[in-house]
């Protein structure tokens, strides 16, 4: 029922599907199967996946701790291919996402009208700073992403002083830097 998956997909629309291939490509790699949190959490249906397409299932663990560990990352549309962009493994797409055809992913695909490569400070520019809009709690009305970004910044500032997700604060931090990074590259786009 997922829109991505239904739109953005071509041949392989589902974890089995991708595992298969996955497993096709790399029979002698270490994979590790992340299912969606929606469906842990009950939301959706919990995709039946054979076992012997994944060495290790993980439904609790955070995906930026997987991604930092991993070679590569394979998705169909996923999120968290694009997370998986701004910390470094390869990523492979099956499906159409947002951040694929820019030459930074390896893409199953090419059904892309798109006739450049871009940077991933070009992307994250593009996909974070130059298309959204955004509106701050804080402020009461529409601002540029300087501000929510100094909004953030002055957030993590108080969360630091609480011991319990010191990950979660150098994750958020080295989001910041790309995104601080992205804003010196908005002339890429015009």
């Amino acid at each position: 029922g997922d829109a991505s998956l239904k739109y953005g997909t071509i041949d392989i629309k589902s974890d089995q599907e991708l595992l298969e291939e996955v497993r096709r490509q790399f029979p002698n790699d270490f994979i590790l199967y992340k299912p969606h949190p929606d469906t842990v959490a009950g939301n959706r249906q919990m995709a039946m996946v054979q076992t012997h397409y994944y060495d290790l299932v993980t439904s609790y663990c955070h995906i930026i701790d997987c991604i930092e560990k991993a070679a590569s990352v394979h998705v169909m549309t996923s999120l968290s291919g694009f997370e998986a962009l701004l910390h470094g493994p390869d990523v492979y797409t099956y499906g159409l996402p947002f951040y694929a055809g820019w030459g930074l992913t390896i893409d199953r695909h090419k059904k892309f009208n798109r006739s450049r490569k871009l940077s991933l400070s070009a992307l994250v520019a593009g996909c974070l700073i130059l298309y959204p809009q955004y509106f701050s709690w804080q402020r009461q009305q529409s601002v540029e992403v300087e501000h929510i970004l100094l909004d953030i910044k002055d957030g993590l500032q108080g969360y630091q002083e609480k011991p319990a997700h010191p990950g979660r604060v150098a994750r958020m931090g080295k989001k910041l830097r790309y995104a601080f990074e992205a804003l010196r590259h908005r002339s890429l786009w015009h």
